[in-house]
């Protein structure tokens, strides 16, 4: 169980107790703020992501999340969310929108998201390029607006590899999709290991480019980061 507490913030491992602030979270500053959201015609209300509300489940099941609350209050204002990648186990969950035509025609914009995700994910190929047996993978980095610029983000990620480091996890990986989690990675050492223009990028689906309005803002790339331990 990982605990910590710095500058009236306090950051722990996420447990079950916490599913619906990290829910409300997710909803309020990962779907709703993410650049990914502006060419799909703004932000993704939670009707539209709601597939992820199961699987925050199994997520938080595997005690590798960090989250962050303000200590005063009590107040969830961030959070970093992985799941354990296994070679041998394959204990990673699957997201249902890659395994159901149906739903993914459902929740189409929260499907160009998942689609994007494991594009990076195959061609990163973690565990084979660091020859290591398992990896911890963050998921989603979400802060609060309230509580942006206060160095939140990075000590979220700090903090995952510190734990990682305790459960003597080998590999730590980070997806990340706007340059602000791409400055939170490099300024943290970790080595960018893929990346891709959104210009470039094509949804395997329909050979559409979704993101290609992103070209020209300074969101123009998908990147996956790795730090060996």
């Amino acid at each position: 169980m990982f605990f910590e507490k710095k500058d009236g913030i306090v950051y722990k491992t996420v447990t079950g107790n916490d599913y619906c602030q990290v829910a409300r979270l997710l909803c309020d500053s990962f779907y709703s703020a993410t650049p990914l959201s502006w060419p799909l015609g703004g932000p993704l209300a939670p009707a539209e992501v709601e597939t992820v509300f199961p699987q925050l489940s199994v997520i938080i099941s595997h005690r590798v999340s960090i989250l962050a609350f303000d200590a005063d209050t009590k107040e969830i204002v961030g959070v970093r969310l992985s799941v354990l990648s296994d070679r041998e186990s394959r204990c990673s969950p699957s997201d249902p929108l890659l395994d159901s035509a149906e739903l993914a025609a459902r929740y189409p914009k929260h499907s160009r998201l998942v689609q994007l995700e494991q594009h990076l994910d195959i061609q990163a190929d973690c565990l084979a390029r660091y020859r290591v047996s398992r990896a911890m993978i963050g998921r989603f980095l979400a802060v609060k607006e309230s509580h942006a610029n206060r160095g939140i983000g990075g000590r979220l990620v700090e903090s995952s590899v510190r734990l990682a480091k305790v459960l003597r996890i080998p590999l730590v990986i980070g997806t990340s999709h706007n340059v602000y989690s791409h400055r939170i990675y490099r300024s943290l050492g970790f080595d960018c290991i893929y990346s891709v223009q959104f210009r470039d990028y094509t949804d395997k689906l329909d050979g559409e480019k979704p993101f290609v309005a992103l070209e020209d803002t300074e969101h123009s790339e998908a990147a996956v980061f790795a730090y060996r331990l």
